[in-house]
């Protein structure tokens, strides 16, 4: 059985992996700081993965401890999400977000490389291409990020194409994900909502609750029902995702970029009323100005992942928002 590291490995996109690996045959370790993730998550991840997963707490940013980790351990390949990932946050604390997902990365990468790992998944985002490309945005479209968190994302890409252009027996696969929802057939893990949560979903969830009514911003768009459209996948497709890509990964040298998204773009306000048709609950909504620098309609082409890693999305919106209420309902 292959071992794969999986860094970030306890947060809403690793648990999902590191459990599909679990039943594809796959030894896991995780390692995480729990810097954007509960340590109780581990107990639930460990009850749904028929395979034993075991836990390292440590930090990328920790060249020794990371390095150590390696010495220590024999991996095939490794999954890199650990990093920082709220755009406001990273407009105040850009510095903070280049040193853990710039600096943290290329340690990462480093140790990969000391230690003869040749295969790494990198946990991407569609914020490196930006509001300037037009829909459906290709994976050959300019890169050009407008938060310090896309920079970031933007760097570390660079960062692996350079060590694949160095070492070419290097293989790096770069996942753009779009905007994952929904959450594990077993309900025990999802997306945990904190207060950095600005998302449609966290957003959702709070105005059900009566915390907060939901702003949505912009209802005069060209778009079919005069909202953003935005192109939402469902998190187990997006594990799914990252099993294709480690075994094309195993396969191929280089570097690869793929788009992660359904291919097809979904309004503000189709999420909303299929939530309030799958919980039965009403959820308060109000209707603002556009914000500066939304676009109309961001969703990808998922042509090339579809054709080069034979990955295709499956599960549509209704599937996406019922496993998220299965998640949260209990909490009501």
């Amino acid at each position: 059985m292959k071992k794969i590291l999986i860094t970030g490995g306890n947060g809403f996109i690793g648990s999902h992996t590191a459990t599909l690996l679990s039943e594809n045959n796959y030894l896991v370790d995780i390692l995480d700081n729990f810097h954007n993730s509960d340590p109780q998550n581990f107990f639930k991840i460990k009850a749904i993965s028929p395979n034993n997963i075991n836990l390292i707490e440590c930090d990328i940013c920790d060249h020794h401890s990371l390095n150590s980790v390696f010495s220590n351990n024999h991996y095939d390949a490794v999954i890199h999400f650990a990093a920082l990932k709220y755009v406001p946050e990273s407009i105040i604390y850009p510095e903070k977000y280049y040193k853990v997902n710039v600096i943290g990365t290329e340690n990462l990468i480093n140790c990969c490389i000391k230690n003869e790992i040749l295969n790494l998944i990198f946990s991407s985002s569609a914020a490196v291409y930006g509001e300037s490309v037009n829909s459906p945005i290709s994976e050959s479209d300019l890169l050009n990020p407008i938060s310090p968190y896309g920079e970031s994302k933007m760097q570390a890409e660079l960062l692996l194409k350079e060590k694949c252009d160095e070492l070419k027996k290097l293989s790096v696969i770069s996942l753009r994900y779009f905007n994952p929802i929904g959450a594990h057939k077993s309900s025990l893990i999802g997306e945990t909502i904190t207060e950095k949560s600005l998302n449609l979903i966290p957003a959702i969830v709070r105005a059900i609750k009566g915390e907060k009514k939901l702003n949505i911003y912009g209802s005069d768009y060209s778009t079919y029902d005069g909202t953003c459209v935005r192109d939402f996948v469902h998190i187990n497709d997006l594990a799914h995702a990252h099993l294709a890509a480690l075994e094309f990964s195993l396969k191929k040298d280089g570097f690869f970029a793929f788009n992660i998204g359904t291919g097809n773009g979904i309004s503000v306000l189709d999420v909303i009323k299929t939530y309030e048709k799958v919980s039965q609950k009403s959820i308060p909504y109000e209707l603002m100005p556009r914000r500066e620098g939304d676009p109309a309609e961001l969703y990808s082409s998922s042509y090339k992942a579809n054709n080069q890693l034979n990955w295709v999305a499956k599960q549509n919106l209704f599937d996406m928002i019922q496993s998220d209420w299965n998640y949260r309902k209990s909490l009501f």
